[in-house]
């Protein structure tokens, strides 16, 4: 049975949308369109999180049914002190493809209340584990407790296999949690249509990701997130965080 972490509430009750949501439901009209192929298994995560390599710090599950975007599952990443996550998967981006999109929805809870100390960085890598390039880069000084979108093109990496991989870091005090879900990359030929998630909420990153061979300094995103679901303003309030 999945190990389920269960998540310190205080003062919170989960949006009534994400109880009454079936399982399996999509959030988007995220999918293949004429000409198009998905090449991430499971990126809503509803089969937890088949295709998907883990690795956690703290020994969690990083496939939680707590705080999905849509459906019943969605990756939890981070949540305590000195957490070291990574959520991976490796993918063939077709060299026939005319052209490459990644979408991706994430969410920050935290209790810091400073400099961004604790990270959530989405990465191309190499079989070598050679960073190819940066797609998100977000820390705790982001919007709390707002559901974007991040987009990146992958055309120009057509041709090779590579690994996208989400890691998320913490400090020693004051947890931060990542949450991630509705991943998607759509390969399509020519004549397919460009990849695009809809309806279009504001995009993280846009155009061709910038190349790296190091890990960059931490940035903050400077877009507006659309608050799809935004909890009401509360007091006394613990975000998600694990239990110990």
């Amino acid at each position: 049975m999945r190990n389920r972490w269960i998540a310190m509430l205080l003062g919170l009750a989960l949006p009534l949308a994400a109880l009454l949501a079936p399982a399996g439901q999509r959030s988007d009209a995220l999918g293949a369109a004429a000409g198009c192929a998905e090449l991430i298994a499971d990126g809503g995560f509803e089969a937890g999180g088949q295709g998907w390599i883990q690795s956690s710090a703290g020994g969690y599950d990083l496939i939680s049914d707590f705080n999905p975007y849509a459906g019943r599952w969605g990756a939890f990443l981070a949540g305590d002190d000195n957490a070291d996550d990574r959520l991976s998967q490796t993918i063939v981006l077709p060299a026939s493809a005319a052209s490459i999109g990644l979408a991706l929805r994430w969410q920050m809870s935290t209790l810091e209340s400073g400099a961004g100390v604790d990270t959530l960085a989405a990465a191309l890598i190499r079989p070598d584990e050679t960073i190819i390039a940066t797609l998100l880069q977000a820390d705790n000084t982001a919007a709390v407790d707002l559901w974007q979108e991040a987009t990146a093109d992958l055309t120009s990496y057509a041709g090779q296999s590579v690994t996208l991989r989400f890691a998320a870091r913490t400090d020693a005090s004051r947890a931060t949690s990542f949450f991630v879900d509705e991943v998607s990359v759509l390969a399509c030929a020519a004549g397919g249509g460009t990849p695009t998630v809809t309806p279009g909420a504001t995009a993280s990153l846009t155009g061709t990701p910038t190349r790296t061979a190091t890990p960059p300094a931490k940035a903050t995103l400077t877009p507006t997130p659309t608050a799809t679901r935004a909890p009401a303003a509360r007091s006394g309030y613990l975000p998600f965080i694990r239990n110990r």
